[in-house]
């Protein structure tokens, strides 16, 4: 088993949180955490003094470790630093070990390359202690702050005592300012946390609480922040990190609270200094805490000082494979040591109580096990009290195909049974905070999860976007609309409806006014045209030579009114709907299926209306003849409609074509299937009129924006500004990589394809709605942060695409495509009917076969043909 530095072993646990890591040559293959893929395309390596980590997509390395809470130095490795013993999948075996080649480590030979702080020069933690002292008494503590620490359960004594702090730019400035009475500016910058900047001594802090980090002593080794605005980083930082100056840094400790004896009978371990500070001042029990589950083996070295009879484990209840696995990890080498091992464990309450110190400070007491239980309840179990479902094998088999399968003709591209995905919560911090607010307060009036309302309001702000603006990626070539088709997944009472409904509720309003007001002109042209028939028919009926009545001059029949929502139509009708009303329209469909099952309803279900859909999803001109009308062809130049509506996980698969033609219009739909909230008792929660009004007013200034004139693609289009257009670049070439890669599951490749143009109308969306909202200035380009959120936005939507294809149920003629799909992939990605012929597939024994299997593949959009001549062909995999 290879011997590696501790280091190394801390940033594999990391990974695997984010999904497999897979050892490669010498290198470990992961998910790059900056963009969220689904697939290995990044990889880590130990070279001589540091670790390498690189992404095959080019994200940049800080972004990387940022999304990873780490700093550089815990990259570097050190003479004086530990090494551990490590199986294949990187789970650590034995520590305290020796490497073979010390020489591959650095030795100390310079400011940056001196060992970390703590390991071999007390002097300088007295130092660092006294400085951090000095800036945790300048510090304020804040309102809202103090406010959110009683709230976790803290007294304000305690607060004090512990010595939590407000940082911001003007409370820095005045604390530097103290320091400097009592300190040179050589030895400030000589401590994680200050810089040089603009030549003068700076605090590298973001807004948030300040949290002291102390060791066995009492003594402030490290600090780390809480921030007020996390956004898409970390919701912690140190802010002793060696990244921010030229001196050594504490890395990350473990932290032991105020109060810690020196010596105890029994220890708690958990997560987090927070945690742990409110944990042994609610229930006094000695509680230590690691800086995250994957540094579990820290906490190893400060117990046998401690000498505790009994550990007790008490991580997150947060029901993650990795959380899971190092309780696991951190039990058996507990047990290893000869400690009496409890486990803490409680029903996480849908996460009001994830972590111990919520538990505690609720006035409830866990639920304890021994170690041994622990283990018995087996890996597959969730550790609650109440066991949820376990991740059980996908029964119909159609989930991600099993990588590395032999080359054994028998198994190529046997679907692999596979957990249920987990889904991400809906990224509220992607939208401007009025409209952030009124989804938050809609999920909590109808105990929903955000999800529902988040994708309402984005379908129904694109709809009111319509025509008035694209998007440009390439000038000439390629343009995309703010059009979505989105469907909520849910069961009937998750509350998906009434979610939706108040979301489309203003829009839905408007458009009842201008119908009543357009009812109330045709009643008065109608009355008007009566009268004027009257007087027409008594001035024919009187005498001749009598005075007659004047006629009043024609009226202007009312025009048809402004169409821009539907609930139910035929194609017939929404022809005609999208002749008269260029902006666009809005289906909304309360039961999508019914919308499904309506296509072509009048024509034996032989009708068109799902190619309608299909073209206006890409804002294909339309030019219909209709007998009908008179021999008069509609025609629409640029015809909008979005789609919104809710679904039931077992209709799904209604979705699909009658015929079960691949049309790819199910991929074209935009799922989410959220988990239910677990809290649904009754609350006097409501969406205040603010936020009521905030979203209206968004609806109709998305309204007023003009609408360019026919026929010319480049007015009304929006150009990425130099910012975002670097930032589409990078995350489309990453993403046609993933899209790309033989270990994405064939039935996702044509979603991920619509995901691409997604992604730019995510941020088409995004751009109008801070321009309305008076987040953003310029409303005629896209900027690189509604770039940013719109990559957020896809990192959401495709964790839910693959929950909801998990559940889709294959055909055995989609199955048999899906084996050849995967047998192409891992040969060379070209194969001609014979290949596959010979391939050894289970149901491709006849050349007929394999010729409609590759010619079905082409026209699903997983690649094309090249015709060689008039019986011969090579399929070539190029998804669409």
């Amino acid at each position: 088993m290879p011997k590696v530095p501790y280091k190394l072993a801390v940033v594999l646990n990391r990974l695997q949180q984010l999904g497999p890591v897979r050892p490669e040559n010498g290198e470990w293959r992961f998910r790059c955490p900056a963009h969220q893929d689904r697939n290995p395309s990044a990889y880590l390596r130990l070279k001589d003094d540091h670790l390498l980590l690189n992404c095959k997509g080019d994200c940049p390395f800080d972004k990387i470790i940022s999304k990873l809470d780490l700093v550089p130095d815990d990259l570097r490795v050190y003479a004086a630093d530990s090494w551990v013993e490590i199986d294949n999948e990187g789970n650590v075996v034995r520590d305290s070990v020796r490497p073979d080649e010390p020489a591959a480590v650095v030795q100390a030979a310079g400011p940056q390359d001196t060992p970390p702080a703590g390991a071999a020069d007390p002097d300088l933690d007295d130092k660092r202690h006294a400085i951090y002292q000095v800036l945790l008494e300048a510090l304020p503590l804040h309102d809202d702050h103090r406010a959110a620490l009683l709230r976790r359960g803290l007294e304000a004594s305690e607060i004090a005592k512990r010595g939590y702090k407000s940082v911001d730019r003007f409370a820095a400035h005045q604390a530097i300012g103290c320091l400097k009475q009592q300190y040179a500016e050589h030895e400030l910058l000589a401590v994680p946390g200050f810089v040089s900047k603009h030549e003068r001594v700076e605090l590298a802090a973001r807004d948030g609480i300040l949290i002291p980090v102390r060791d066995a002593g009492g003594r402030v080794v490290a600090l780390k922040i809480r921030h007020d605005n996390a956004g898409a980083g970390p919701k912690y930082t140190y802010l002793s990190s060696s990244a921010f100056c030229g001196g050594p840094s504490p890395g990350s400790p473990v932290h032991f609270p105020l109060g810690t004896p020196a010596a105890c009978e029994e220890v708690r371990v958990t997560e987090g200094e927070l945690k742990a500070d409110v944990a042994f001042a609610l229930s006094t029990l000695t509680t230590l805490a690691v800086p995250g589950v994957s540094n579990w083996n820290r906490v190893i070295p400060p117990l046998r000082d401690l000498k505790p009879r009994r550990v007790f484990v008490a991580f997150d209840q947060d029901g993650k494979a990795a959380t899971q696995a190092s309780a696991r990890a951190l039990i058996d080498e507990l047990r290893t040591d000869g400690y009496e091992v409890q486990v803490e464990l409680w029903d996480a309450a849908g996460g009001k109580h994830k972590g111990i110190d919520d538990l505690l400070a609720a006035g409830l007491k866990p639920s304890v096990i021994t170690g041994d239980d622990y283990f018995a309840m087996g890996e597959a179990t969730s550790p609650h009290p109440d066991p949820v479902v376990p991740d059980e094998p996908d029964p119909q088999g159609h989930a991600e195909l099993e990588h590395g399968a032999g080359d054994d003709p028998a198994d190529q591209g046997a679907p692999a049974p596979q957990p249920a995905a987990e889904v991400a919560p809906f990224p509220l911090e992607v939208l401007p905070p009025a409209l952030r607010d009124f989804c938050a307060e809609v999920a909590k009036a109808t105990a929903t999860p955000p999800d529902f309302a988040g994708v309402a309001l984005l379908t129904v702000a694109g709809a009111a976007v319509g025509n008035s603006r694209t998007i440009c990626l390439k000038p000439g070539s390629w343009y995309e609309s703010a059009l979505l088709f989105t469907a909520a997944v849910g069961d009937p009472a998750s509350g998906k409806t009434p979610a939706m409904d108040m979301v489309t509720r203003p829009y839905e309003q408007l458009q009842h006014k201008i119908l009543a007001a357009h009812d109330q002109e045709v009643k008065h042209y109608q009355q008007y045209e009566k009268q004027r028939e009257q007087i027409a028919k008594d001035n024919k009926n009187l005498p001749r030579g009598e005075k007659k009545k004047p006629l009043p001059q024609p009226a202007t029949e009312p025009p048809d009114p402004e169409r821009f929502l539907t609930t139910e139509a035929t194609s017939e009708a929404l022809h005609l709907r999208l002749k008269q009303n260029p902006r666009g329209l809005l289906m909304y469909a309360d039961e999508l299926v019914s919308w499904v099952r309506s296509h072509g309803q009048y024509k034996g279900g032989r009708g068109n209306d799902r190619q309608l859909f299909l073209s206006t999803w890409s804002l294909k001109p339309l030019a219909v003849d209709r007998k009908s009308q008179g021999g008069t062809v509609i025609s629409v130049p640029r015809p909008f409609l979005a789609v919104l509506g809710g679904l039931q996980p077992e209709m799904l698969n209604e979705l699909e074509d009658h015929r079960r033609r691949a049309d790819g219009f199910i991929h074209r739909v935009l799922f989410v299937l959220p988990p239910p909230v677990s809290d649904t008792k009754w609350t006097e929660d409501t969406v205040s009129a603010k936020s009521r009004e905030a979203w209206r007013n968004a609806l109709l200034a998305l309204r007023q924006l003009p609408l360019p004139a026919d026929g010319d693609d480049d007015a009304g289009a929006l150009a990425l500004s130099p910012e975002a257009k670097e930032l589409w670049v990078a995350w489309y070439n990453a993403f046609k990589a993933e899209q790309r890669s033989p270990e994405l599951p064939p039935t996702l490749i044509g979603p991920y394809g619509k995901l691409i143009s997604y992604c730019a109308r995510f941020a088409l969306i995004l751009s109008q709605l801070r321009l309305v909202t008076g987040e953003a200035a310029d409303g005629n380009v896209i900027d690189a942060e509604s770039m940013r959120r719109a990559v957020q936005l896809v990192d959401y939507f495709t964790s839910h695409l693959h929950a909801v294809y998990s559940r889709l149920e294959l055909t055995p003629e989609d199955n048999l495509a899906m084996r050849a799909l995967v047998w192409i992939r891992r040969h060379g990605k070209r194969c001609t009917p014979r290949e596959l012929q010979r391939a050894g597939i289970p149901g491709i024994a006849k050349a007929t076969v394999a010729e409609e299997v590759l010619r079905n593949l082409a026209d699903s959009g997983y690649g094309r043909i090249e015709e060689h001549d008039k019986h011969s062909f090579t399929f070539v995999f190029e998804p669409r």
